[in-house]
């Protein structure tokens, strides 16, 4: 699990079963002009993913589909793709080595929703994280609540 600094907010995706561990931690922040930013940082378990063996080595492929509505609208819609690749067998199924990604977007003030779906491109198995995520109107709000 990621560990989340002071300020950042961080939700987990239940570990029922260790193959399906995505972690989540998010961090609303404003940039010098007071426009606020969402920084989410994501780590995805080798063995919640599938490797296939590719000649000497095994390779995974997922897609991150990230979605910020606000209003209902959408305001942020991307997509990541990943290709990971090792030698070693046994990292294809350990919980505990990890991918590490991140991102920022502009959001705007009041409820946001972000969605983020992760795609294995090779078992078409799908996680998904979602959450309302409500951004005050200035920095010092934040500090506040």
């Amino acid at each position: 699990m990621i560990a989340a600094p002071d300020g950042f907010r961080e939700d987990t995706m239940p570990r029922t079963d260790p193959k399906k561990s995505m972690s989540v931690v998010y961090n609303i922040s404003y940039d010098e002009e007071s426009l606020p930013y969402v920084t989410i940082y994501y780590n995805i378990a080798y063995s919640g993913i599938t490797f296939l063996k590719a000649d000497s080595f095994f390779k995974a492929s997922f897609r991150l589909n990230v979605n910020i509505k606000y209003e209902g609208e959408t305001i942020v819609n991307k997509n990541i793709t990943e290709v990971l690749r090792t030698k070693d067998y046994s990292k294809t199924i350990s919980s505990e080595k990890l991918f590490f990604g991140t991102f920022k977007e502009n959001i705007s003030t009041g409820k946001n929703e972000i969605l983020l779906m992760l795609m294995d491109n090779n078992s078409n198995r799908k996680y998904v994280w979602k959450r309302e995520v409500p951004v005050p109107e200035t920095p010092e709000t934040l500090i506040e609540n």
